[in-house]
């Protein structure tokens, strides 16, 4: 019976899609379970502890302010004692290796750790962002798919892609970029076409889930940026890609700096996380901006509302602020503070030439821009996700359309149509 239905029956690859489907949709529907636990979190501790404390009224109380992300870090203790090796740290350098070279086995109970760590410390206000985590979790549930199936460890590692890849894309509301997220970084840029498919399908399903409840709105919303004169504009952003990569190199080697300097620190390690919030709360005292993941002041830099100094130093501080949450023993990820330095670098570095070019140059929020895609690139080494990252999250394709138009109208004489 079952040899004569076998034709009929679906092949191995459209087996593969259709599971990647499912872990698409799951995907979608863990990331809006994420993003809840994550706001009440933060109502809960970051709100009412500023509230309670009345730490908005100034004076006195203000200095109360570090209280806040040290509670996030004390509440992490129960769960570092559980879970010892888990919870503290960024983790996904660790994912990376158990998903590349020990067959993809996560185990289940990795989704709830993650998203508990990642909510009481980003929640708490710590700085660091979302985005490793949820990639963390959905990865790991596409390896219980894998697992319940008991496919090869090859198959596993694109179930766990296609989870990335699904949890990328709903979090940012960005298919593309989630989808090159998962080829880029988690597969090694090593896949094949139908691996592809399935990071594609996966990707699209938990978009259309979490857009079905969020709706569908660009993460950062920016005014209409065009290129003033490409002969000045392209050089000056050929030198501010130069400088990006200068200061990424630096970020990435303070990031490691400040973990080795928490390692050696003679203090109980559950105490360390708590340490380290005392720190980021006493950069907050003077520069709030720090804390969380910033979305909010990279919305402000984006519309050119941001002043020069302040931008300057944010770019030093965000990363010595995210370099001491996980350094010191913090729960999250590096992709929204690496957005958060791009856009106050670029937005920074417009602003210079903007006031020494102001009839040949655009606004400082164009600059912004495309610092976020720059310094995303050259922090993770992936520019294909930062090109999509960037065009979606900004919910600007008609822009570069835009840009392009005008490049060519430079270039002959007659107008585009």
């Amino acid at each position: 019976m079952l040899a004569r239905l076998k034709p009929f029956l679906p092949g191995d690859r459209s087996r593969m899609l259709m599971i990647a489907a499912c872990i698409g949709v799951m995907a979608g529907l863990v990331i809006i379970v994420f993003r809840e636990t994550v706001e009440f979190v933060h109502q809960m501790l970051f709100v009412r502890g500023y509230e309670l404390l009345r730490i908005g009224e100034g004076g006195w109380r203000w200095f109360l302010l570090p209280l806040l992300p040290m509670t996030g870090a004390a509440l992490l203790i129960p769960l570092s004692l559980a879970f010892p090796g888990k919870v503290n740290g960024y983790g996904f350098t660790a994912f990376l290796r158990r998903v590349n070279l020990e067959n993809g086995v996560i185990r289940a109970r990795n989704i709830f750790i993650k998203t508990i760590s990642t909510a009481l410390t980003i929640g708490s206000g710590n700085s660091a962002g979302v985005e490793g985590p949820i990639a963390q979790i959905s990865g790991a549930l596409g390896s219980q798919v894998g697992q319940r199936f008991r496919v090869s460890g090859s198959r596993r590692k694109v179930y766990i892609a296609a989870g990335c890849a699904g949890g990328v894309a709903g979090i940012f509301n960005a298919p593309l970029a989630g989808v090159f997220f998962a080829a880029e970084i988690v597969l090694l840029g090593t896949y094949e076409l139908s691996s592809f498919a399935a990071l594609v399908i996966a990707s699209a399903l938990a978009t259309v889930v979490s857009r079905a409840y969020y709706g569908e709105v660009p993460a950062f919303p920016i005014p209409d940026y065009t290129i003033v004169n490409a002969f000045v504009e392209l050089p000056l952003y050929t030198l501010m890609a130069v400088i990006v990569g200068v200061v990424a190199v630096f970020h990435i080697r303070l990031f490691y700096f400040v973990r080795d300097r928490f390692q050696a620190l003679p203090l109980h390690a559950q105490v360390k996380p708590i340490f380290g919030a005392f720190l980021l709360g006493c950069i907050a005292l003077f520069f709030p901006q720090v804390m969380g993941e910033g979305y909010e002041y990279i919305a402000e830099t984006l519309a050119g509302e941001t002043l020069m100094w302040q931008m300057l130093a944010l770019v030093a501080l965000k990363s010595l602020a995210t370099a001491i949450t996980l350094g010191s023993g913090g729960a999250g990820g590096v992709f929204a503070p690496a957005l958060f330095i791009g856009a106050v670098l670029g937005g920074a570095y417009g602003s210079v030439v903007h006031h020494f070019l102001p009839h040949y140059t655009a606004s400082p929020g164009a600059y912004a821009t495309v610092g976020i895609g720059a310094f995303v690139a050259a922090s993770t080494h992936a520019p294909l996700t930062a090109i999509f990252l960037l065009f979606e999250m900004t919910g600007n394709y008609l822009q570069w359309r835009k840009i392009n138009r005008t490049k060519n109208h430079l270039n002959s004489p007659t107008p585009p149509y």
